[in-house]
C-alpha cells in the first residue's frame, strides 16, 4: 500500500531574530527585511554574509573553474601563436605617400 505524500509544512520561524540556519534564501531575506530598519548598517551585512555562507564555498569553486578556464585558453593561445613570425602573411607595398615624403 502506497504512503500519502508528505503534508507541506509552514516555514520555519527562527528562534532569535537573526537566525537564519537552514532558511532558503528567499525567505530569510524575507524575514531580514521586516528587521532592516531597526539595523544599523554593520549588523545587516552581517546578517546577510550568515544567509549567504552556505553558497560561499560552491561560488568559489565555480569561480575558479571558471577563471581556470579562462586562463587555460588565454594561456593555449599564447602558447600556439607565440612560435609564429607571420612570415606567411604578406605585407602591402608602401604608399606612394610615403615615398614622396
Amino acid at each position: 500500500m502506497a504512503h500519502p505524500p508528505p503534508l507541506p509544512t509552514a516555514p520555519q520561524q527562527p528562534a532569535h531574530p537573526f537566525d537564519f540556519h537552514n532558511m532558503p534564501v528567499q525567505e530569510a531575506y524575507r524575514h531580514l527585511n521586516a528587521y532592516q530598519r531597526s539595523m544599523t548598517p554593520e549588523q545587516l551585512m552581517a546578517a546577510k554574509m550568515e544567509i549567504m555562507r552556505p553558497y560561499r564555498k560552491r561560488n568559489m569553486i565555480v569561480g575558479g573553474i571558471l577563471l581556470g578556464g579562462t586562463l587555460a585558453i588565454f594561456g593555449y593561445s599564447m602558447y600556439k601563436t607565440g612560435r609564429d613570425d607571420f612570415d606567411n602573411i604578406p605585407m602591402p607595398p608602401p604608399s606612394s605617400a610615403d615615398k614622396s615624403a
